[in-house]
């Protein structure tokens, strides 16, 4: 976050903002497929597996093998899209063709940021190997590194720099590689260092990519949409930083819910299926979605309630006007109507993937692309960049409601009465929230300071928490036992 109000100070909703953004759209869309999607879906799973039942050594080879064929794989797809790359600009960016400096910097740093997809595979493979021997902490520290690298470079290179653009895509690149650097060594600590080998099309690699490809889609359609998202919000002038920096934000709690509790469930839902222990596999999907939506309904209310307050305090500064806050509090407002559905499906992914059924997903995920392509057209011409996130969030409880029906028809999980009940009072205890919330933003003045804006923030959110919780504890939600579930 604090990488996004260094970017939004220095950068502003422009030209050099919406190239970068851009260029940085397509290797991020393949590095959440990777990191946090398809290959760590299909990958933990098998390596889980074969670690179990056959062993380390196979275990190893196994991940070796794969490491050379999907690198050999990269090396051709990054090669063909380097050629091509002004061409493929013109598809995910047509917006910008009216716009040559714009076209022009957005290839110029859409090849620079493009081989970071290596890197990113390398780091996603050893961090899967890190995810399926428990070790989460050490694996975690890779995307803190991008996060300081950019931080450094926004706050001491850019200042001083006439092509921002450039500093910031050589910054991405470099990295990639300090990100693979660290897993690596964490993996040769483990004993799990992975070498180039002859490449050998095991059934257990066959079986691999029959679940990994459908899982692309399947794994990555909130990415598949915001990239559709970003292709139309192109033909509108700075739609598409709007856009980005609301996503930042509402991404903060998705982050910290969702995708922790899908990256911590699937290693070990597959461990106990690996085990034939049902019981505790539910017992699992039933924690991870309770604690996702018990921290999740409060900072969807919130943000719905008090979109402004929060991006004028994080973004408006610097290059980043009134009217560029105005323009992404209110599509922050409506992208966050759709959380309880990104979080619902970040926690149930996991029980399909673990039993390794990639193919149902997907199956969703192309009904889920088409309402939002349908919805993204219809709606733009209307009302602008505001249509494609309302289409992001009907695309989004679409794409959880049928995957709950699936989940439940397949045996796979189906709410028990106490969870149903317990999420219906952590509704009611939001809504209780936000009455508060609205009474006090509605009596108490808005400060002008940046420390008065800060402690007005910092009192809401202390008092709504105290009220939520309160009300979860009276109601039986929560109790001070170790037992998070009553």
């Amino acid at each position: 976050m604090f990488r996004e109000v260094l970017m939004a100070f220095y950068l502003g909703a422009g030209l050099v903002a919406d190239a970068f953004i851009v260029a940085q759209r397509l290797p991020n869309m393949f590095r959440n497929l990777v990191a946090e999607g398809a290959f760590n879906a299909s990958f933990v799973p098998s390596f889980s597996q074969l670690l179990h039942q056959q062993g380390q050594e196979q275990a190893k080879l196994f991940a070796e093998r794969l490491q050379t064929l999907m690198v050999t794989g990269l090396l051709l797809f990054i090669s063909v899209l380097q050629i091509g790359m002004p061409w493929l600009i013109g598809i995910i960016a047509p917006g910008y063709a009216d716009t040559p400096e714009k076209i022009n910097l957005s290839s110029q740093l859409s090849q620079i940021t493009l081989p970071y997809l290596i890197f990113m595979f390398l780091t996603a493979l050893q961090s899967g190997i890190l995810y399926s021997l428990n070790r989460f902490a050490v694996a975690t520290l890779a995307p803190i590194l991008l996060n300081i690298s950019l931080i450094f470079a926004l706050y001491f290179l850019v200042p001083g720099s006439s092509q921002p653009g450039l500093v910031l895509a050589w910054t991405l690149f470099v990295s990639g590689i300090l990100q693979f650097l660290i897993t690596g060594f964490f993996c040769y600590r483990a004993k799990f260092s992975l070498y180039f080998v002859y490449p050998r099309f095991t059934p257990e690699i066959k079986a691999f990519f029959k679940k990994m490809l459908p899982g692309f889609v399947g794994a990555g359609v909130t990415q598949i949409n915001l990239l559709v998202g970003t292709i139309i919000a192109t033909w509108q002038d700075s739609a598409v930083s709007y856009l980005y920096y609301a996503d930042r934000v509402y991404q903060l709690p998705l982050a910290l819910l969702g995708t922790a509790a899908g990256t911590a469930l699937l290693p070990m839902l597959s461990q106990a299926l690996a085990k034939q222990d049902k019981n505790r596999a539910n017992n699992l999907q039933e924690q991870g979605l309770f604690l996702s939506l018990m921290l999740g309904i409060p900072a969807t209310i919130a943000l719905i309630i008090i979109p402004y307050p929060i991006v004028n305090l994080l973004f408006e500064r610097g290059q980043f006007t009134h009217a560029d806050a105005l323009e992404t509090s209110l599509a922050l407002q409506i992208l966050s109507v759709g959380l309880p559905a990104y979080l619902w499906v970040k926690s149930l992914l996991p029980c399909f993937y673990a039993r390794h059924n990639t193919k149902t997903p997907f199956h969703i995920a192309l009904v889920c692309v088409a309402i939002n392509m349908v919805l993204n057209l219809a709606l733009f011409p209307w009302i602008g960049f505001i249509g494609i996130a309302v289409a992001t969030v009907a695309a989004s409880f679409a794409n959880g409601i049928m995957l709950y029906l699936q989940a439940k028809k397949r045996g796979y999980f189906e709410l028990s009465k106490k969870l149903k009940k317990n999420i219906g009072k952590m509704c009611l205890s939001g809504a209780l929230m936000g009455v508060m919330i609205a009474l006090f933003s509605g009596y108490v003045v808005w400060p002008v300071s940046l420390w008065g804006r800060f402690l007005y923030l910092l009192v809401i959110i202390i008092s709504a928490a105290l009220v939520y919780f309160a009300c979860l504890f009276l109601m039986g939600v929560i109790s001070w036992s170790r037992r998070t579930i009553r």
